[in-house]
């Protein structure tokens, strides 16, 4: 039998994906390491050690450890690096700058030439490059929208003209911020009107990615992981037009249901997979009124396991986790699948929720 895989996940330690996958992986006798990048170097040891022509990374987070190399590497959420709580806050911006850097160098190091790299970082970075997924996705033979990226005023209003003052804007990267009444602004894709790009200020400010507006039919959510594609459909425009899906509907009543992509769209994402070296990756896809597949995005590190919490028969959680494992060949100590339904009822469960509760009070 082929020994036991040696896995890191790197992410939070309270990321409800990774603590659902390692308990998954546990029920296939696979014990994983998970590390927290964001901890480092605030709470956490990290060296790159260089003898005699071979390189080693040592890490340590509390008692634990996680030392390289592991022969699958799971880059499930990299947070960015934080200085300690004690840092001088003229020396914050120094030593976090630093701390990237030396995790740039370190990262390569966690596997050998054989890992499965779920996604390797420099695979991962091009990945999210947003003008070279649309170029990636054209040639695949998807549909994109037309797209302005910049900060021209000008530019931005000829677009709009173009597509019959149908454009929404959207954001290189997700976030937002909390106001001085404490209120929060999130950073989502909108549909912009006239008085939205009255102000030059307002464009010229900030680049931004402006495309043309596509009337949706219903929109896609596809996961691709070791060559299989999992699909579900999003009836997003169920109660009239929607810009974005997931802020229009209640939490819990989505209307998310099983889905098979067909296959000429499935190559497509395969294409795109391949063209970035990506072993894993989730699509946001729009069916437009004349049934034509058009792509969003596509994000190498998305969530997916809220597919099968609304759709229980897609076996998302049970089907990533004996693909981490597959790698030399284990078969796994366990042949019943891992549910979704039985992780959230389950010790691990708990405990992440014991922690979660923990960070949020010592965040308030």
């Amino acid at each position: 039998m082929a020994s036991t895989p040696r896995i890191l996940i790197i992410s939070s330690l309270i990321d409800p994906h990774a603590d659902a996958v390692r308990w998954a992986l546990g029920r296939q006798g696979i014990a994983t390491d998970l590390w927290d990048l964001g901890a480092f170097p605030a709470s956490s040891e990290m060296g790159l050690v260089m003898h005699e022509g071979s390189f080693g990374v040592q890490t340590r987070q509390g008692k634990s450890s996680a030392d390289g190399p592991y022969d699958v590497v799971w880059m499930r959420r990299k947070e960015a690096c934080k200085a300690r709580p004690d840092t001088h806050r003229d020396d914050v911006r120094i030593v976090e700058r630093e701390s990237e850097c030396f995790m740039a160098n370190a990262l390569d190091w966690l596997g050998h030439d054989k890992t499965l790299w779920v996604n390797h970082p420099h695979h991962e970075w091009r990945a999210n490059l947003k003008a070279h997924q649309l170029l990636v996705a054209q040639k695949a033979g998807f549909k994109v929208p037309p797209t302005y990226m910049g900060n021209s005023p000008e530019a931005v209003r000829r677009l709009y003209a173009e597509q019959g003052e149908a454009i929404v804007y959207k954001p290189f990267r997700s976030g937002g911020w909390v106001n001085d009444n404490q209120t929060n602004t999130v950073l989502r894709t909108a549909r912009l009107n006239a008085s939205h790009l009255a102000n030059d200020y307002a464009i010229a400010a900030c680049p931004g990615i402006y495309q043309a507006l596509v009337e949706k039919a219903f929109e896609v959510r596809a996961t691709v992981f070791g060559g299989q594609i999992h699909s579900v459909k999003i009836d997003s425009q169920r109660n009239g037009a929607t810009i974005d899906w997931r802020y229009d509907f209640r939490p819990g009543q989505e209307p998310i249901e099983a889905f098979d992509l067909p296959d000429e769209v499935g190559r497509c994402c395969l294409a795109v997979c391949e063209a970035f070296s990506l072993a894993f990756a989730t699509f946001d896809l729009i069916v437009d009124k004349a049934g034509d597949y058009v792509f969003l995005e596509i994000n190498p590190a998305g969530q997916f396991l809220f597919a099968e919490h609304h759709v229980p028969d897609v076996r998302l959680l049970d089907g990533f986790s004996r693909f981490l494992a597959g790698v030399s060949g284990w078969e796994g100590s366990s042949s019943s699948a891992a549910l979704l339904g039985d992780y959230f009822g389950s010790p691990s469960y708990d405990a992440l929720l014991v922690l979660q509760k923990a960070q949020l009070g010592s965040d308030t």
